[in-house]
């Protein structure tokens, strides 16, 4: 029991150490290699369509039509929320950003077009969503998907490993 038990130890760590030469290593040092995984998959790497917009959630539609004066008048998102929620902190609450298409409940039902603002209802949430521009679907830069691309291409590389092994060593099955 104890031999087969080192065995089983020792083949573990045998396997280890290839897999940490074979795959992990070579995916973390080849930058070029990497690169080049990148480029033959870049479409796995995309953004969706974006709008850079701003989201203004108002309790109630009078809130609502408080903010459109004020943005007619200029004022910026602070002085907005300032006055708005001078009585309930809860009256107002405005997300701005880049959102992906899918990603944000108002911000998927306004018009997409660059400088528009929607208004949306949706149960007791009355929005404003003000779509500054849209940004058409683009691949995204290989450093923002580091991560995910270098665990991707070590998935290949021991797809590769375990597929050049098969043909070097086929399994034989001997029937009795």
């Amino acid at each position: 029991d104890f031999r087969y038990l080192l065995n089983e130890y020792r083949n573990g760590i045998l396997l280890f150490n290839l897999s940490e030469q074979k795959i992990w290593n070579q995916g973390r040092s080849d930058s070029t290699r990497l690169l080049k995984f990148y480029n033959s998959r870049i479409n796995d790497y995309s953004w969706k369509e974006r709008a850079e917009a701003s989201v203004y959630i108002a309790g109630s539609p009078n809130d609502l039509l408080q903010v459109k004066e004020m943005l007619k008048q200029h004022k910026s998102d602070q002085e907005i929320i300032a006055a708005i929620n001078r009585n309930n902190p809860l009256n107002l609450v405005i997300n701005s950003g880049l959102f992906e298409r899918g990603s944000h409940m108002f911000v998927d039902r306004a018009r997409w077009q660059n400088n528009t603002d929607s208004e949306i209802t949706v149960g007791n949430a009355f929005a404003l969503v003000r779509v500054a521009r849209v940004l058409p679907a683009s691949a995204k830069d290989s450093d923002l998907v580091e991560g995910a691309l270098l665990s991707d291409y070590q998935d290949y590389l021991e797809s590769e490993w375990l597929k050049e092994l098969k043909l070097k060593y086929p399994v034989r099955i001997n029937e009795i």
